[in-house]
């Protein structure tokens, strides 16, 4: 499968949505599976490079907020990024965190191609910046765009319990649960089933392509599915 990652920040940049995003898509990497990952350029490194197996660009931002909030820059490189992930001809979108401009960036692309889309929510609250206006304006950004991600967005998981009330806030009641952090345990300490532990796995929330030909379906009425690919990638076989 071909998947289309849309995140504001990655490596080398430091942080829980980085490490997060690199140990899920390395691991689909690892079984097969193709990912394309689009970030900012805050934090340095190669315009364009391989990480993990993850095939990675890296485009200008503005970095408002030191940085909290990478806002992409038009311009001939977002346009040859936009280029790169066509050719790609991904089967599934993947965007994280509802403030960033890529994912609303993603959330477009995604209904612009007619793919299934998979937002992976991070914040439990509007993001506190220190001064009144400024924490305003990051509240109308969560019920504006943000809130405009997480409503079309084909699935919506939260990596904790707040996060999934908070995406109910936000007008996406029923969110499912990935919790952050959660490394692959070891055999013998889940359950075998996968639908005790639904939470844990990536596999069923990332369902990928909708039964039929994503081109011969109208938007709307994409329905995602479990790949079993995913499934046997990330849970565990007693």
């Amino acid at each position: 499968m071909r998947i289309a990652v849309f995140t504001g920040h990655f490596h080398p940049h430091v942080g829980g949505v980085e490490r997060y995003t690199r140990a899920i898509f390395s691991r689909l990497v690892k079984r097969d599976h193709q990912v394309a990952l689009l970030t900012s350029a805050v934090a340095g490194g190669l315009p364009r490079e391989t990480i993990d197996g993850i095939e990675v660009t890296r485009l200008p931002v503005l970095p408002l907020f030191s940085a909290r909030f990478p806002v992409l820059l038009p311009g001939p490189a977002l346009w040859r990024g936009l280029a790169w992930l066509r050719e790609f001809r991904p089967e599934v979108v993947v965007t994280n965190t509802r403030f960033f401009t890529a994912s609303w960036l993603g959330a477009r692309f995604a209904a612009g191609e007619a793919l299934p889309h998979l937002h992976v929510e991070h914040g439990s609250g509007h993001v506190r910046l220190g001064n009144r206006l400024a924490d305003r304006i990051s509240a109308a950004v969560d019920h504006g765009p943000g809130r405009w991600v997480v409503r079309r967005a084909s699935r919506c998981v939260g990596v904790s319990g707040a996060v999934v009330e908070f995406l109910a806030q936000l007008g996406r009641p029923g969110a499912g649960l990935l919790p952050n952090g959660v490394d692959l345990p070891r055999p013998g300490l889940v359950p075998r089933s996968p639908g005790a532990r639904l939470g844990l796995w990536f596999g069923p929330l990332l369902t990928g392509i909708a039964r039929d030909s994503p081109a011969a379906m109208p938007a709307p009425t994409k329905l995602l599915v479990v790949i079993p690919a995913f499934n046997e990638a990330l849970r565990i076989r007693g």
